[in-house]
């Protein structure tokens, strides 16, 4: 596994259409960031800091919890334009279609219900099963038929032998991510593009390139000559 050649079919999955990538993510930020964000303050009566009541953070908290499955149809959308689909700004809501929000919503909280209660073991666990699980959103995509706990497992299985690489896979985007924030984090427009395209990438890497240990139990590629 080359990083920079998933880096380089992210960037070109991105040509010509950086444009409805950015407007999405602008969107995708304003919803998770920037609603609850102004409902916070406006609840508190523009009142921040120490003296704040406590009432409007935790409201806030839930409507970003709330908001959670916002995330599953920004990925669902990248996976869209690197395999070449037809792209809408509205699959980002699609999680929230009524059918299919209490999937959606069930699939974030158990993975970060499963995540804490590893954490609550030590750090390092908690952080081995959170890159385990990291591949269930795409998962979910690929395989609508599986239940919540299947599309994890799956993901689990899938990153056998690969957790480590997926660690050195986000670090190597720290030096971007830094550039982004620098003029007011305007510049992840452009960064949370790149990198959860890069990310579809690496997940279609591994399907592809099932580990030793994950052909055992049954994963195969989706396309053996990729």
């Amino acid at each position: 596994m080359r990083f920079y050649k998933l880096k380089d079919q992210a960037r070109e999955a991105l040509a010509n259409k950086w444009g409805l990538a950015v407007l999405v993510t602008l969107i995708y930020g304003l919803f998770m960031y920037m609603v609850p964000r102004v409902i916070e303050w406006m609840l508190s009566g523009g009142v921040s800091g120490p003296s704040e009541p406590a009432m409007p953070r935790v409201i806030s908290n839930l409507i970003s919890f709330l908001l959670a499955p916002l995330t599953i149809g920004f990925t669902w959308y990248f996976m869209d334009m690197f395999d070449g689909e037809s792209v809408r700004w509205t699959r980002l809501f699609e999680p929230f279609d009524i059918s299919n929000y209490l999937r959606m919503f069930g699939t974030v909280f158990l993975i970060s219900l499963y995540s804490f209660l590893w954490t609550l073991l030590l750090i390092i666990p908690g952080i081995i099963k959170g890159l385990a699980y990291s591949q269930t959103y795409f998962v979910m995509k690929d395989h609508p038929e599986l239940s919540i706990n299947q599309a994890i497992t799956r993901s689990r299985e899938l990153m056998d032998g690969y957790k480590w690489k997926y660690f050195l896979f986000c670090l190597s985007f720290i030096g971007w991510a830094i550039l982004a924030a620098i003029p007011l984090g305007i510049g992840f427009l452009w960064f949370l593009p790149y990198y959860y395209m890069s990310s579809v990438a690496f997940y279609r890497y591994i399907v592809n390139n099932p580990s030793k240990n994950s052909e055992k139990i049954g994963i195969t590629p989706i396309n053996p000559e990729a």
